[in-house]
């Protein structure tokens, strides 16, 4: 699957729509903060703030308490900070960031970046292809019906292709969170002229923290890294399965392999040996997988051999490398 790249962004002004209490009385009050049609920083309070972007590329920040926060057309950067936000993007790139609690991201028909955060977190990636990651908590994270990069990170997540060539990992994908301003280093940088991809230094490598993941590709060619129990299913299409270590008890279970379309993945660490694998048909239309006499998977598919999987050494240098 192609990576990821982000769109061409428009410049960032200076012009401000910030609202402000007028009475140091009322700074715990919910507030209603509205833009302008151009590019507005606009910054919640300690309550239950409706904030509402409009035009231009704008950056909202929820701050504490229970937000809501609507971008608007241009390229925005939303922050819902502490509580239980709501985020939705508009027309243009959006980079959505919940923060602690559990919150509801949702992007729109471009492309957009969605970080859940700490808690359980719903992502909608919507149109667009899309870069979902629930962080920490057991998240929902659905990308829509293009093609886009979906992390549960820690905790039991359920991860939802839909159409589209996806890349779904269950557990923690990246070695380390995006700060803020990278992230909006990603919106401005192109000032200059020049796209934007995901920064350098970021390594991709693929983890298990042990809990159960749900990966659902749907239709497209798809990959998917998971690892011990967690249940992943493909879907119509080409599909790479990555199975990597984890160290949860139970094995991974795949639930539609079809061995003339897709192709199996045993990652193993670097510099340590292949391990030997067997397989076991179990009569009932499913084979078990085992790795140096450890089960380590349970595939729904007939007439696989050992000779069918492939290997993969997992990398040491930052890429993408899983």
């Amino acid at each position: 699957m192609l990576p990821i790249y982000l769109l061409v962004l428009l410049g960032f002004g200076v012009a401000y729509g910030i609202y402000e209490a007028l009475d140091d009385d009322d700074e715990n009050l919910d507030q209603t903060i509205t833009g302008t049609e151009g590019d507005d920083s606009l910054t919640g309070g300690p309550g239950d703030d409706d904030m509402f972007g409009l035009g231009g590329n704008d950056t909202m920040d929820g701050l504490s308490a229970n937000d809501a926060l609507v971008a608007g057309e241009g390229n925005d950067l939303m922050q819902g900070g502490e509580g239980n936000d709501r985020l939705v993007g508009g027309a243009g790139f959006d980079i959505g960031l919940g923060g602690p609690g559990e919150d509801t991201l949702r992007g729109n028909e471009d492309t957009d970046i969605l970080i859940g955060g700490d808690g359980d977190d719903t992502l909608l990636g919507n149109r667009g292809d899309d870069w979902l990651d629930g962080q920490d908590g057991d998240d929902i994270v659905n990308g829509g019906s293009q093609s886009d990069n979906l992390i549960g990170g820690g905790g039991a997540d359920t991860l939802t292709g839909e159409g589209g060539d996806d890349l779904l990992a269950g557990g923690d994908l990246l070695t380390r969170a995006l700060s803020v301003g990278e992230l909006a280093a990603l919106r401005d940088a192109t000032l200059s002229g020049e796209g934007a991809n995901l920064p350098p230094g970021v390594d991709y490598r693929a983890g298990d923290d042990g809990d159960a993941d749900v990966l659902d590709a749907g239709p497209g060619d798809d990959m998917l890294m998971f690892g011990r129990g967690d249940m992943a299913t493909g879907g119509p299409g080409d599909d790479l399965f990555y199975l990597l270590g984890g160290i949860a008890a139970d094995p991974a279970q795949v639930m539609d392999f079809d061995g003339a379309e897709d192709r199996l993945i045993y990652v193993h660490d670097e510099g340590t040996p292949e391990p030997a694998l067997s397989l076991t048909d179990n009569g009932d239309g499913t084979q078990t997988l085992v790795a140096d006499g450890e089960t380590v998977a349970v595939l729904a598919a007939t007439g696989l051999t050992a000779e069918d999987i492939l290997f993969y050494e997992r990398g040491s240098e930052p890429g993408f490398v899983v």
